[in-house]
Formats: C-alpha cells, structure tokens, sequence
C-alpha cells in the first residue's frame, strides 16, 4: 500500500484542558470530519461493563470512524457511550460532544493515557499508512459532573500527522 500524503503536524492543543476531536483539529486551522465505519447498539462487552460501571443487561453505542483533517485521515477512534446517554447515533452530526451536549450529558472531565502502537491491516487501510507504522493511542475515560462514566474512547493517530503537547509545572514539598 502506498503511503498517505505527507501531513502537517500541528500540536493538537497543550493538554490539561478537555476539548473534543473536532475541536482540536478547528483549533489547528483545519476542517473536521468522519467516516463512519459502525455505528451499533450492542450488548456491552464485559470489559466495557468494568470501564463504564454499568449494569451486565446494560446496551452502549459503539460509534467508530476514521477521523479526517482537511478530508485526510487521521485518527481510526472507537467511542463507547451507554445507550441512556445516547440512544443512536444519527443524533451526531460532526461531533458526538455537541450530540451529548444537546441531551444534557457534556463531558466535563476526563483520564487519558498516551500510548502507542503499530497499524493493524484495518488501521493501515483506514488511516492510509503502512502496516506496522506508528501510531499513537489516546485512550479516554469521560465523566460527567456528577462523577458518572459517559464515554470509552480509544483514537489511533497517524504518528506524522498529530501530536500532543503536555504542559508540566513543579510542585515543590
């Protein structure tokens, strides 16, 4: 498989602050967007009933796309959300935070851990990339206010097309 077209990488945005896919790559200067690659309601699997702390009879939305930059792929991200939070996903249009936002369910925190790993076939063949390339794993565990689990995220990045910039400070005893 070819390679994808050279991307500009622009840090995301510094970390610390909770902003969602579309609006970190508006904040690069770049247009969003998705493909949609399933989109079903489904019995959660027993490490989403773990992560999310729902009921074993509990249905989540599965969303996963590949997500875009100026209509280049960028990112393959598989969303988990409890079905009560969000019962289809023909209610997001661009962002899923805007669609959760709408039904009174915005994230307001959010665990995140960064790591990586290499492209599988199906994330060489969404991501237009070679497999085996790097790429770099955001896993994202989002609460709402009330301390409820409203999403699982897992977005694989194109290691050549985004970046995060983490800002640290000393806390001196």
């Amino acid at each position: 498989m070819a390679p994808g077209p050279k991307l500009a990488c622009f840090p995301s945005s510094v970390q610390g602050v909770l902003k969602s896919f579309t609006e970190q790559i508006c904040i690069r200067g770049q247009v969003p967007g998705s493909i949609w690659l399933s989109k079903p309601i489904a019995r959660a699997s027993s490490q989403e009933l773990m992560a999310l702390g729902v009921a074993g009879s509990a249905n989540v939305l599965r969303i996963e796309r590949a997500r875009t930059a100026n209509s280049n792929p960028i990112a393959v991200e598989v969303s988990v959300i409890p079905e009560c939070y969000l019962p289809s996903a023909d209610l997001v249009h661009g962002s899923l935070y805007q669609a959760l936002k709408k039904r009174g369910f915005m994230p307001n925190r959010a665990i995140q851990r960064v790591s990586s790993q290499r492209a599988t076939i199906d994330n060489a063949r969404h991501l237009r990339c070679e497999v085996g390339a790097p790429l770099l794993v955001m896993e994202r565990r989002c609460f709402l206010i009330d301390g409820k689990i409203v999403e699982l995220c897992e977005t694989r990045y194109r290691s050549d097309a985004h970046d995060f910039v983490f800002e640290v400070t000393r806390q001196d005893r």
